[in-house]
């Protein structure tokens, strides 16, 4: 699978701090610097109490080192993989791109090939941590739901595979993180990973948008 590759233009990077520095200002006044800080990047003794939250991502750049961050949308037709190399909150660069499979092909097979180039990428990128989109409860669609699940399975195999460590996030969390509504539209969520990276055109699929935004959380959440 072929990923696109690009590096961060110097405004995205700034977009990005600007946009989760001034939310994070909002949000400390409410919750406190502490709780805010542990909520968002699940870490508090590397931050000190001290620290002014509006130049928190100053002291990030200083406190973390790079870590690159994959995030996949599990799907049978179509798996999104999104690659975010950063920072804190500074993306330097980023891929991203899709894993297809022929409906006229048998299930196993198909599960088989998602499971070798996700192992694949995997090796080539070392990434140091996954994040999945989590599965939630498909009641109308139960059927798609079994088969949505096996997809993961094999993803998180690959994962372990890797001796990599995965977080599964729903994509709701990643909705409300990166456009403040978590009930917003996948475009709505696509124009939000766009704005993030200084990306003009559409991406060419949904599944893109919703791996690439499960990479930026995990940017913005775990570090080495």
């Amino acid at each position: 699978m072929n990923l696109t590759c690009l590096r961060a233009p110097a405004r995205s990077r700034q977009i990005a701090v600007a946009t989760q520095t001034r939310d994070m200002h909002r949000q400390a006044q409410k919750l406190g610097e502490r709780a805010f800080c542990k909520d968002y990047f699940l870490v508090t003794a590397a931050i000190p109490r001290s620290v002014c939250v509006a130049t928190l991502n100053v002291t990030l750049r200083s406190i973390y080192d790079m870590v690159k961050i994959i995030g996949i949308d599990p799907g049978l037709a179509e798996t999104g993989i999104g690659i975010i190399r950063g920072a804190g909150l500074k993306v330097n660069d980023y891929s991203f791109g899709v894993i297809n499979t022929d409906k006229a092909t048998p299930l196993p097979e198909r599960l088989d090939s998602i499971f070798a180039q996700i192992l694949s990428i995997l090796k080539d990128e070392k990434p140091d941590i996954m994040i999945v989109e989590d599965i939630f409860f498909m009641q109308k669609y139960p059927k798609a739901g079994i088969i949505l699940g096996k997809v993961t399975g094999v993803i998180l195999l690959a994962a372990n595979q890797a001796g990599l460590n995965v977080k599964e996030i729903p994509v709701r969390e990643a909705k409300q993180v990166l456009t403040g509504n978590g009930n917003a539209s996948k475009l709505q969520l696509e124009e939000a990973v766009r704005y993030f990276l200084n990306i003009s055109t559409p991406l060419n699929s949904y599944h893109v948008s919703d791996a690439t935004a499960l990479a930026l959380i995990g940017l913005f959440r775990y570090q080495k």
